[in-house]
């Protein structure tokens, strides 16, 4: 999955500053197979992400895995504009999200993932995030973000600015440095729905200067 969601952005970039539409036929090729193509394409949920034979067939923290769908949704945004995409394909890959988004927010798993305290939350809001955009579900991006101060970043980030659930994980500065991230990237999604982020009232006056500091 990762390899295909890097290389449909790489492509979608490549014709977007190219203008080669051979870049943009690729990208459409691998959205085909991977979303659209009866015989090929991937299920809408992933009740089966990070199973373990002989011990689970499946676990929330396998949504993860997906967090790379916020980039994709992306890169489709920009190769709809190639107009490579027909208006039939591109109702195939929002219907495929649709119900992928519906999985992700009222399965079990998608409930566990959100409340579990740590990055793997983050991850879930840009990913939830992302792809809510995407489908123009813009109220549903800014109550997200409107969480986020109490919901996350008052649990996660400490007043010496580092991150307690992410230092006891075996790699922490990878774990601190990827929950960064997360926080910026909800925040730009927001933003695109016209949501204030970075002036939320907090129980800190900036929540972020330290962590980005150390």
């Amino acid at each position: 999955m990762r390899n295909m969601i890097n290389s449909v952005r790489v492509l979608a970039l490549a014709w977007y500053f190219s203008g080669e539409t051979s870049y943009a036929q690729k990208a459409v090729q691998l959205i085909d197979t991977w979303f659209l193509d009866p015989v090929t394409y991937m299920t809408p949920h992933l009740q089966y992400g990070q199973a373990i034979p002989g011990r689970t067939n499946g676990r929330f923290i396998g949504i993860i895995d997906a967090r790379s769908f916020a980039t994709l949704v992306d890169a489709i945004t920009v190769i709809e504009s190639s107009h490579a995409l027909s208006a039939k394909q591109s109702e195939g890959i929002k219907s495929w999200f649709e119900k992928y988004f519906k999985w992700l927010t009222e399965s079990e798993f998608g409930k566990e993932e959100e409340d579990y305290i740590n990055n793997h939350s983050v991850a879930y809001d840009v990913q939830a995030g992302a792809i809510a955009f995407y489908l123009g579900k813009e109220s549903y991006v800014t109550k997200k973000v409107l969480e986020v101060p109490g919901r996350r970043i008052d649990h996660m980030i400490v007043q010496d600015g580092s991150q307690p659930h992410e230092l006891i994980r075996t790699k922490a500065y990878g774990y601190s440095v990827s929950n960064l991230t997360n926080f910026f990237d909800i925040a730009t999604i927001g933003l695109k729905a016209m949501s204030i982020f970075f002036i939320i009232k907090t129980t800190r006056v900036d929540p972020f200067k330290k962590p980005l500091i150390t």
